[in-house]
């Protein structure tokens, strides 16, 4: 077997190893997650962004838990096969919101750090103004506060014209009829 075959499957290894993968009932949805580190230590969530799932944290989530922290990353709403509730009402940054802090309550820790890509950036936006008194601390990657977004979407033609892909994820089938074409 060659040097890059034989690295290849022991990284493969190593990280399947490192990692493990939960199912967390909440209500009548079912979260996958991928998981890493001690149970007892203090609670990491991950939320990925769009259009990526819990996968893009694993190697993250196994570095950080080697530093004393229990890491979780699930599949939020929509990604998660038991947790896709059909209409568009069943999406809103409540109900994101609510998935999150019950996703926490099932670990049943007095607080969690969150972190946050994307569009679970602006999921944990919105946990942390709603849950504010359960978390340790908060990292948002490449999306800023959703108000400061917000406005500049509004205010800023340059902005808007680079959001727009947002306005069209909520049309009705265009989203799909575009991810058939490719």
């Amino acid at each position: 077997m060659n040097f890059k075959i034989q690295a290849f499957f022991i990284l493969t290894l190593y990280f399947l190893i490192m990692t493990e993968t939960l199912e967390i009932k909440i209500n009548n949805l079912k979260f996958d997650c991928i998981a890493a580190g001690n149970k007892e230590d203090e609670l990491v969530i991950f939320l990925h962004g769009f259009p990526e799932s819990s996968y893009m944290w694993k190697k993250l989530i196994t570095n950080i838990s080697k530093n004393g922290f229990y890491c979780i990353a699930p599949n939020l709403r929509g990604y998660s096969i038991g947790a896709c509730p059909e209409g568009k009402e069943n999406y809103t940054l409540d109900k994101l919101a609510a998935d999150v802090f019950n996703i926490f309550k099932f670990f049943n820790k007095p607080k969690f750090h969150l972190v946050g890509h994307d569009w679970g950036a602006a999921i944990g936006w919105k946990v942390v103004h709603d849950y504010k008194d359960l978390i340790f601390s908060w990292t948002g990657v490449s999306v800023p506060h959703i108000q400061a977004f917000g406005n500049a979407m509004v205010n800023d033609v340059e902005q808007n014209k680079m959001s727009q892909y947002i306005k069209n994820f909520q049309l009705p089938s265009l989203p799909e009829m575009e991810i058939q074409k490719k």
